[in-house]
């Protein structure tokens, strides 16, 4: 089997932590910041959401991926993946479904080891050589997560 690491990065009007990835992933505001994947960190492909679509070679890629059952794809929390996967890539671009059997999730496999099951403390703790980016956390929270309207905001995502 061939290990692919796949990670999305979406936002929302509804709260992840409230509705769950299965209805957050089904919300009609749920949308695709942007994709990556990769079988090693210089392999890495990169996309944003409005650049989603076959008419780019790095999509039909991840298009190929999917449809080979030799290849795994490897996700922090894979069930959040899964689901954004199952409406944004295959009821909205048609990309094929990946059979449960071909996703493989870090962090149920950080709880196999009695390891803190969220990335940042789970890299720590192995003393990995990549790290969660905090920096990069902290920006990704700002695009995902709409702001509370006052008097200075009146458009919750700008």
């Amino acid at each position: 089997m061939r290990k692919v690491y796949f990670d999305v990065e979406t936002r929302s009007e509804v709260d992840l932590s409230e509705v769950g990835a299965v209805l957050y992933a089904e919300h009609p505001s749920t949308s695709l910041l942007c994709a990556a994947w990769g079988s090693t960190p210089d392999t890495v492909r990169y996309v944003e959401g409005k650049h989603l679509g076959l008419e780019y070679s790095w999509m039909h890629d991840l298009y190929e991926l999917a449809c080979d059952p030799d290849v795994v794809f490897v996700c922090h929390n894979a069930f959040f993946e899964q689901q954004i996967w199952r409406v944004i890539f295959v009821e909205i671009l048609g990309y094929p479904e990946i059979p449960i059997e071909r996703w493989a999730c870090t962090q149920a496999k950080a709880y196999y080891y009695s390891l803190p099951g969220a990335l940042e403390h789970a890299c720590a703790a192995l003393k990995l050589e990549y790290q969660k980016d905090k920096v990069g956390k902290k920006s990704m929270r700002k695009l995902s997560q709409p702001r509370k309207i006052n008097s200075r905001n009146k458009d919750p995502w700008w």
